[in-house]
């Protein structure tokens, strides 16, 4: 064997490594690790107390892998349109948990935040994704 010959081989050898190595890297990702996660739609309507859409205001939805008290892992922010209506697609890694809802006034208008929680979602990886309907009626505070 010439030493041309040793040299392909070797590098033959060492991008076989790098690639096995690449893969075992891989395999510590989420799905390989039985973590099968998803997207569900929640979607919904912000009013006031005269049933009137609310536009601009900040609906924060959170997924839970535990508890809904816990920590959330995902989260997504969506901004309602101006007759308040919102959607957004929220994607977790896990298709267990709970998810949570907070709409938030982002102007001063003396209206106070409300929110929903413990709401089970199903997380599919393909269309056609699970819904759910989340609506709120914010109420004034006291002035």
């Amino acid at each position: 064997m010439t030493t041309n010959s040793r040299t392909k081989n070797v590098a033959v050898l060492v991008t076989i490594a790098l690639l096995a190595a690449c893969g075992s890297s891989a395999s510590t990702e989420p799905a390989a690790t039985g973590q099968v996660g998803g997207r569900t739609i929640v979607y919904g309507r912000v009013t006031g107390t005269d049933g009137a859409g609310l536009g601009n205001v900040r609906v924060l939805v959170r997924h839970h892998t535990a508890v809904c008290t816990a920590r959330p892992n995902e989260s997504e922010s969506v901004l309602t349109g101006i007759d308040g209506r919102y959607r957004a697609v929220l994607t977790a890694l896990t298709q267990i948990g709970c998810v949570s809802v907070k709409a938030q006034p982002i102007t001063a208008g003396g209206l106070l935040a409300d929110s929903s929680s413990a709401v089970r979602a199903s997380f599919r990886q393909s269309d056609p994704l699970d819904s759910l309907a989340v609506s709120f009626t914010l109420r004034g505070g006291i002035q």
